[in-house]
């Protein structure tokens, strides 16, 4: 899949050029035997980012984004007897991400991250009633440069290109538990309780953070954290499944939802001042910092017309420490979303007509810090969208976004789209069609 792009920034005075290239590999291997059910997935994308122009500050930066992984598991089934199933899956991941940019990397700098782990899970199935164990292992390697030197200062020689500094590189590994008890009293319901155990290693942008815009690429090196430590979240989640067919007609479906989650998170990691050097760059946040909220999703589908629906309402306690909001961009996730969509089928259900509704509850934009936010006022935007197979090899397609052209801001978008107000896509019609050969 090849994607380029293109578009003009206006408030900075540069074209921004947007090149892409995505190769994918699938293959399964399912014999029908229950000790086989195999997948492998294979990526690799590069991405190349150029700002051109006649001016700006940002002109001439050019990076490239080179990003493989691969990912193999299997699942195998096994009958105990006296009503006892057994389910293992297992398997193993690899991703690396490698980012190298011009002498104009700016706020971006060069890194590469490897993870790689391995996974397994059992589950043990007896009449209602179902448990799951699962550990997964991860491993995670970062490596980049602190800084550039320019031509002419230090060591670095004159005429010639910046010149690297220290090479660090920080490493880690964990095993992350994971357990599912899930019971199912009736035919069309289940509960179910998980409690896990997650991470995330800090990133080469992290860690290597050069301390800003510097436009000649040297960066500073007393703005890196590099002993960054990796978060650490240990949460649960609660909940309900809803199954249930032929509630008012023939032939109709109804499917629900609804589950609590709670997650605490240690070094959580945010931009502030390191207490230990007293610059500005990624630190790990102190104490916990708690997500927690309700979730819900569900459909009603009889066929000739379907609804769907869906509604998050969450509270994180994020931490937003002295300029939060200077130099990189930080906001708050907005409290609540929420999705309707009702459609209908015609002509054997061959033709889709159907509209939807998206809702955007109120969000904040960090500015310097929490005192200074910049307020996102809530929004709700309406769409339409239809298609029509015409037959088992032609689908015709339309959508339409935003039919009202509604005019707002987008949460969460930065703090130039924050100050200024309005900078949400308007109407938006696509038209399109897919054929198979």
């Amino acid at each position: 899949m090849w994607y380029d792009n293109g578009f003009f920034v206006g408030s900075a005075g540069y074209d921004w050029g947007i090149n892409t290239a995505t190769y994918t590999l699938d293959y399964a291997y399912t014999p029908g035997d229950p000790l086989f059910d195999a997948h492998l997935a294979a990526f690799h994308t590069r991405a190349d980012l150029e700002f051109a122009g006649d001016g700006g500050l940002f002109v001439g930066r050019h990076g490239v984004n080179k990003t493989t992984g691969v990912n193999a598991d299997n699942t195998s089934q096994f009958d105990l007897g006296n009503g006892l199933g057994l389910q293992l899956f297992y398997g193993a991941a690899f991703v690396q991400d490698d980012y190298t940019g011009n002498e104009q990397r700016g706020a971006n700098p060069d890194g590469t991250m490897t993870k790689a782990g391995a996974f397994t899970q059992a589950q043990l199935d007896w009449g209602m009633v179902s448990l799951l164990g699962g550990l997964r292992y991860d491993y995670w390697h970062v490596k980049g440069v602190t800084g550039y030197t320019l031509p002419g200062a230090g060591d670095c020689p004159a005429g010639g290109d910046l010149c690297p500094g220290d090479s660090v590189s920080r490493d880690g590994d964990r095993i992350n538990p994971r357990i599912t008890a899930a019971v199912q009293p009736l035919d069309w319901l289940q509960l179910y309780a998980t409690y896990a155990h997650t991470f995330r290693p800090p990133t080469a942008s992290e860690l290597f953070y050069p301390g800003g815009h510097n436009f000649n690429g040297a960066g500073n090196p007393v703005n890196n954290n590099v002993d960054l430590k990796p978060e650490i979240s240990k949460g649960w989640d609660l909940g309900l499944n809803v199954a249930y067919d032929g509630l008012v007609l023939d032939g109709d479906r109804l499917r629900l939802k609804v589950g609590y989650f709670n997650n605490d998170i240690e070094n959580y990691i945010v931009y502030g001042q390191n207490t230990d050097t007293g610059y500005i760059t990624w630190i790990n946040a102190d104490g916990t910092t708690n997500m927690s909220g309700v979730e819900i999703e569900g459909t009603y589908d009889a066929g000739v017309a379907y609804v769907t629906l869906s509604y998050t309402n969450a509270d994180t306690d994020l931490p937003l420490s002295y300029f939060a909001g200077i130099g990189n961009d930080v906001g708050t996730l907005p409290d609540d979303f929420a999705t309707v969509d009702v459609g209908t089928r015609w002509f054997g259900e061959s033709v889709v007509l159907g509209g939807r509704m998206r809702y955007t509850g109120k969000s904040r934009q960090v500015f310097v810090d929490e005192a200074n936010s910049i307020p996102i006022g809530s929004y709700t935007l309406f769409d339409l969208y239809g298609s029509w197979d015409i037959n088992r090899n032609l689908h015709l397609f339309f959508n339409v976004e935003n039919i009202t052209d509604k005019v707002y801001t987008t949460a969460v978008g930065g703090y130039a789209e924050a100050y200024y107000s309005g900078n949400g896509r308007g109407r938006t019609v696509i038209v399109g069609a897919t054929a198979k050969f």
